[in-house]
């Protein structure tokens, strides 16, 4: 998209993004109501808020996909943190957007971090 891109990664999106497709799909239908009536409209609306939920929420992983760690996150943090992080998943390999933008600098792994140094 050139200077204007908006993702932080090739398949994150960013609230920005998100706003415009639930926009999007809003004009949709309502372009459906009124070329094709009410009845088609009413039709579509189940998808569209079935899209509009999985924006918002991390699907399951496809099936036999392993999870892997997000750029920039090291395999220690992945195995020591991540691995048990509600937020692992998402195209990304983590849907925190701290890590999105940071990598390694979410409260789990600086928590982790921490107590390596005060350990050892």
């Amino acid at each position: 998209m050139g200077d204007g891109t908006l993702t932080s990664s090739p398949m994150a999106l960013l609230p920005e993004e998100k706003e415009l497709v639930a926009r999007s799909l809003q004009l949709y239908a309502q372009m459906i109501g009124s070329q094709y009536g009410p009845a088609e409209m009413q039709a579509v609306v189940p998808m569209i808020k079935g899209i509009l939920k999985k924006l918002d929420e991390p699907g399951p992983a496809a099936p036999g996909a392993k999870a892997v760690a997000a750029i920039g996150i090291s395999q220690e943090w992945f195995d020591s943190v991540c691995g048990t992080c509600p937020k692992l998943g998402g195209p990304t390999g983590c849907q925190d957007p701290v890590t999105v933008k940071f990598p390694g600098k979410c409260d789990p792994i600086l928590t982790f971090e921490r107590n390596q140094r005060l350990a050892g």
